[in-house]
């Protein structure tokens, strides 16, 4: 950012150079028609002159006052030296130098502000296309992670959501009353659903029964995957596209997903190997029930337990 910057700041700080060499022109053409005939060496020709007030406006030599002395010999001021220097150095040094130093900021911080809104933009962009892109469920499940406390917790969030959207009773949620009944959950943007994304989240029907309907059981163990992929793709995200909302979730989506999967492997050891001693009273609690769906493991083979 800086290096692209300072590039942006030379066409003013050049205008700025001009106005200061068309001014030091001048006072070398001042110094050679008031001082040439007492310091030819300082102001005895216009190079002369201009390399002389150049050097004093650099600070590298002191006037030269041997030759043009600030006071006369009665110890009054010599006016035309001092009026000479005065206006010099107010012009030069104090107005002319620091208002190049203050062009030169100002392009470099307008120059830096514009390289940093046209990140932002490019960042806003890319944060668009991923919400074009990212689940249209993302609402609901950013609700239901933010939200659940435990596992069972989440299975019975899920159960009531099945019971609001299948509405008839009829214990199956096709493609258009599913679509239709999300749409009318009240989240702002409201969820709206192609029948594109329904065959994404019934695995192509493999979660839908013999009528290309959704159970109840099979709908909670959608929605629990989809939790989770939900869960997983906000940590995977840069920060810089997501919500503040969402960076401050993202930590406790971690935690939950890691607390989630360890219930449900220590129910599926307990399940093969018994409740064990060390364990007592694990479990027993709301919250540690072993979860009703999640992630599931084979039982490991006898001669890799005899191992």
């Amino acid at each position: 950012k800086t290096i692209m910057a300072v590039p942006a700041s030379i066409v003013p700080m050049m205008n700025a150079f001009v106005i200061i060499l068309v001014v030091l022109c001048i006072y070398s053409i001042l110094g050679v028609s008031l001082f040439s005939a007492d310091s030819i060496d300082d102001f005895g020709k216009f190079h002369h002159a201009f390399l002389t007030v150049f050097r004093i406006a650099c600070g590298d030599m002191p006037w030269p006052e041997e030759h043009v002395p600030l006071f006369t010999e009665t110890g009054a001021f010599n006016w035309p030296c001092v009026s000479f220097l005065f206006s010099f150095y107010i012009i030069i040094t104090w107005i002319a130098l620091q208002v190049s130093v203050a062009i030169l900021l100002d392009n470099f911080v307008a120059a830096s502000l514009r390289l940093e809104n046209e990140s932002n933009r490019q960042a806003l962009e890319e944060r668009k296309k991923l919400q074009e892109t990212t689940n249209p469920l993302k609402p609901l499940l950013h609700k239901l992670a933010s939200t659940y406390s435990h596992d069972d917790d989440l299975t019975e969030m899920l159960a009531d959501l099945y019971n609001v959207l299948d509405s008839n009773g009829a214990g199956g949620l096709s493609c258009k009353e599913f679509c239709g009944a999300i749409k009318k959950l009240p989240f702002q943007p409201r969820i709206h659903l192609t029948e594109s994304d329904w065959i994404r989240i019934i695995k192509s029907g493999a979660l839908c029964d013999d009528n290309h309907e959704l159970g109840r059981d099979q709908f909670i163990i959608m929605m629990r995957q989809e939790v989770r992929k939900y869960c997983e793709t906000l940590l995977s995200t840069n920060p810089a596209f997501m919500s503040e909302e969402e960076q401050l979730f993202a930590p406790r989506a971690a935690l939950k997903m890691l607390l989630m999967d360890h219930r449900a492997l220590h129910c599926r050891l307990d399940s093969w190997f018994g409740p064990r001693q060390q364990d007592a009273g694990v479990g027993t609690g709301a919250g540690n029930e072993c979860p009703t769906q999640g992630p599931t493991w084979d039982r490991p083979e006898e001669a890799d337990v005899d191992g």
